[in-house]
């Protein structure tokens, strides 16, 4: 393909990256993996990495062991992301993650999420149902 790796020394897991097209959105995980950065720092350096204006910072789902954003959102275009309806967690962590879609300027249509009955964190078979009235109502946005 011809691209050349660059080499960075910040710790992050590809898995906690969620690009759009002058956005990054992260699980703030890659603050504690990174204890040699100041934040401001990290922050700038993620901004020039990805060459993006904007890096968008999500709580970390402690129920999910890889701390990774792609498992939460996804651009839908520049300006809207479709995320996980957490139901079940802390109200919290849901307004935490609203918040910073929120104020990062980026509309957030919600997807029935269900992991809670799966007896292994290895299995996501099924998480993302929808009724038939979610399906009638949200077909536009799928």
């Amino acid at each position: 393909m011809g691209i050349a790796a660059e080499t960075s020394k910040i710790v992050l897991d590809g898995g906690n990256v969620v690009k759009g097209k002058d956005k990054v959105i992260l699980c703030n995980k890659v603050f504690k993996e990174n204890p040699n950065y100041s934040e401001r720092a990290l922050i700038k350096e993620l901004e020039e990495t990805f060459e993006v204006s904007k890096i968008i910072f999500l709580p970390w789902d402690k129920h999910d062991f890889t701390g990774h954003a792609d498992g939460m959102v996804r651009f839908i275009n520049d300006d809207t992301v479709l995320i996980n309806k957490y139901t079940n967690e802390s109200p919290d962590f849901q307004l935490g993650v609203r918040l910073a879609l929120h104020n990062a300027g980026l509309k957030i249509i919600e997807l029935p999420y269900n992991p809670y009955s799966n007896l292994s964190n290895k299995d996501a078979s099924g998480i993302h149902q929808l009724s038939a009235n979610e399906r009638t109502c949200n077909r536009s946005y799928i």
